[in-house]
């Protein structure tokens, strides 16, 4: 083999990898808005878990996506363990397709699959435009394993490359080689790719791809371990229970090679095939140890959390929990995890608009400080998430999630503006205290009923938007609270006639229903960015 033939066979790697990386990257533009929606809702079942993984990693064609997926809603606490679990496993039926494909053999029309992948390119549509990524991708996949495959016709004569093969005549060394390849280039799918032209070549026998195989599926669980080193315990946790059920699998197919012709029987299925068979073989070993191991998925967690001791860290207030920086190597868990970070915030504004009210109806130093500690926490937490949707703003989205992070934020803006209203309550009722204003009994009873309106307000977009409901229910309580606060105005200018309430006290209270009435007007804005958000969902 000579060196052109090795720049042959490196540039049609390239070209393989690449068309790779560019059709997945295209089906998950295509369907991309989809999947954390899919995961988060159906995997409550361990078998829809399963299904779940397995349609989502052969709509994306990469089983590295979803478990990186996978372990960030861990990470994020969208996802339990145990569901974590499930849809690894479906995930790994799922990366198979891939190397069906490659078996079909559409090298002969590659060069044309590509050129429609670029005439599709051609119409300006952010639609066509993912689709041309797929086409072209998959068009550029067969044309990297053509130029592979002629590349190899000399290293039937290399004593180096004999004598390689010969060392994985050893099941361990298969197994090593298997894992250790997979493990440098993250995908299962291009490793089973090469191992299949190599087989076509007749350079790999099959009973030295059946154990490489093995070892290929223990390879594929490196993406997932380092996308958990920065994660929380239970993503380590789901992580290793990626390595265990691979590791597991391998130690099943090991036993029954000795035990049963499994070899023989394979390639009897498909003779004179060495593509399919590889391509079969990769099925079979993750559909079966999928239903031998599924039974026993809790137990993989309950060992997965012996191998991992501890409890999950608290975090301070003041930081992103969700969003860090290992994430932000997977647009769809950044986008689940900065909604989770959007959730959080609003609910310390619900906590902070409470304890704000309360501060009116009775100061407290103490009180005072935790509120303008709280106000504080929201802007940073604000001013942090801002940046990130910014930032992820930037990259190459679906029109659907760019959408979405737009109105993110808005809801941000919505967000940023309730804690400076907060902030004029609190500054309320420290001029209130300095200057000894008090509110009529009257006034004060108002003030607890516009803090119960606030607070029906919040748990109506709460309601709504964790059950992908409507707006309906929030834009009620709104407008029924636009007409308290018009009664409220109405019995305010009738204490200040009749003398019930002095100057002061009256502009005071004309003041704060003027930071409720816009605290209100925010929260609505909310709803509606919300429910724009589960319409582009839908």
């Amino acid at each position: 083999m000579d060196i052109w033939h090795l720049f042959s066979l490196l540039g049609g790697l390239a070209l393989f990898l690449y068309g790779m990386s560019l059709m997945s990257e295209g089906l998950e533009l295509v369907a991309g808005s989809k999947m954390q929606s899919i995961l988060n809702r159906l995997t409550s079942n361990k078998f829809m878990g399963v299904l779940v993984g397995f349609l989502v990693t052969a709509i994306i064609q990469s089983s590295s996506a979803t478990t990186v997926m996978v372990v960030g809603f861990v990470n994020a606490q969208i996802m339990s363990l145990a569901q974590a679990i499930n849809v690894i496993m479906g995930a790994n039926i799922g990366t198979t397709v891939t190397g069906i494909f490659i078996a079909m053999d559409f090298t002969r029309i590659a060069p044309f699959i590509a050129f429609m992948g670029f005439l599709i390119s051609l119409r300006h549509h952010s639609k066509w435009n993912y689709w041309s990524k797929v086409v072209l991708g998959l068009g550029l996949l067969f044309m990297g394993l053509e130029a592979m495959s002629a590349a190899m016709v000399p290293l039937r004569e290399s004593v180096f490359f004999i004598n390689f093969l010969k060392t994985l005549s050893s099941p361990l060394l298969a197994i090593a080689f298997g894992a250790i390849f997979t493990a440098i280039i993250q995908s299962s799918s291009a490793s089973v790719g090469i191992l299949q032209t190599l087989a076509n070549q007749g350079l790999v026998p099959f009973h030295i791809s059946y154990y490489v195989v093995l070892g290929q599926n223990i390879g594929t669980c490196i993406t997932s371990v380092l996308a958990s080193l920065n994660a929380n315990i239970n993503a380590k946790r789901a992580a290793l229970s990626h390595v265990l059920f691979n590791l597991l699998g391998t130690l099943i197919f090991l036993l029954v090679s000795l035990l049963m012709p499994i070899q023989e029987w394979i390639i009897a299925f498909a003779p004179s095939a060495p593509a399919a068979e590889i391509a079969f073989l990769h099925t079979i070993f993750n559909i079966s140890t999928t239903l031998i191991l599924l039974p026993f998925s809790r137990y993989f967690a309950r060992l997965a959390t012996l191998l991992v001791p501890g409890e999950a860290k608290r975090s301070e207030p003041r930081q992103l929990l969700y969003v860090k920086s290992d994430t932000f190597g997977d647009n769809l868990v950044l986008i689940a995890n900065i909604h989770l970070e959007i959730s959080r915030t609003l609910n310390i504004c619900r906590e902070a608009v409470g304890e704000a009210m309360g501060l009116v109806l009775e100061y407290d130093q103490e009180g005072e400080e935790d509120l303008r500690k709280k106000v504080e926490t929201i802007h940073y937490l604000n001013s942090k998430l801002n940046e990130v949707t910014v930032r992820l703003i930037t990259r190459r989205l679906n029109k659907l999630q760019s959408q979405m992070l737009t109105n993110d934020l808005k809801i941000l803006a919505d967000i940023e503006r309730i804690g400076d209203y907060i902030l004029k309550i609190c500054n309320l009722a420290v001029t209130n205290e300095e200057r000894q204003v008090v509110f009529s009994e009257k006034a004060q009873d108002e003030i607890r009923v516009m803090e119960t309106y606030l607070e029906q307000i919040y748990e109506a977009i709460k309601d709504f938007d964790e059950n992908d409901g409507d707006l309906t229910s929030a834009i009620r309580v709104v407008q029924d609270f636009d007409g308290i606060l018009q009664v409220f105005e109405d019995n305010h200018l009738d204490r200040i006639g009749v003398g019930a309430c002095d100057g002061e006290s009256g502009l005071q209270y004309n003041s704060l229903m003027t930071s409720v009435s816009r605290i209100a007007f925010h929260y609505e804005s909310i709803a509606e960015a919300f429910q724009d958000n589960i319409d582009l969902d839908a």
